[in-house]
């Protein structure tokens, strides 16, 4: 299985550029707020239970598409550095413990574009961080380190539109992502 591991600070762009990238792969999309918005009734953000629950959702489920022989996987994730790197090793170990490959994808954006972002109505649908002053307190933060040891190919999504990026994406990666 192929995974593409798109990455990025919130209101980057990263599930409209999976969703545009699946309509031309056929991949699945399995972003991160299915997990988060299923173990939200459970528990809290803060409670001690949520964020293990919410990686082990996360690799189990994409163990099973690699054990079950999907083709490809898009997943979409705020990586916050250096706190998950454990998590993505786990991801990245689990892939290739079925034959296959993660390959990573790093979008980035200015503050500017991301407060314009993340005020939109899309972002309700999910219950996405939606204010400029959430936003801010949580991109302090360090969301914008590559994941280090592994290549991400990188795309400032500032003035790309989906479309551009899901094209440069399956130009890096090559035939894998393109059911054109």
């Amino acid at each position: 299985m192929d995974l593409i591991f798109i990455y990025g600070p919130p209101a980057v762009g990263k599930l409209t550029v999976a969703e545009e990238l699946s309509a031309r792969s056929g991949y699945g999309v399995f972003h991160n707020h299915l997990t988060v918005d299923l173990v939200r009734p459970l528990f809290s953000r803060d409670h001690p239970a949520f964020q293990p629950l919410l990686e082990k959702l996360r690799l189990d489920a994409i163990e099973t598409a690699a054990t079950e022989g999907l083709t490809g996987l898009i997943f979409t994730f705020c990586y916050l550095h250096p706190v998950d790197l454990d998590f993505v090793g786990s991801i990245v170990e689990r892939v290739e413990s079925h034959d296959g490959h993660v390959h990573f994808v790093q979008l980035t954006a200015s503050p500017q574009v991301l407060e314009g972002r993340v005020v939109g109505e899309s972002r309700l649908r999910f219950r996405k961080i939606h204010t400029v002053e959430k936003l801010k307190r949580v991109v302090a933060q360090d969301f914008w380190t590559p994941i280090p040891g592994v290549e991400s190919m990188v795309i400032d999504n500032s003035t790309v539109s989906p479309e551009e990026a899901a094209t440069r994406i399956q130009d890096n990666y090559g035939s894998q992502t393109d059911n054109r």
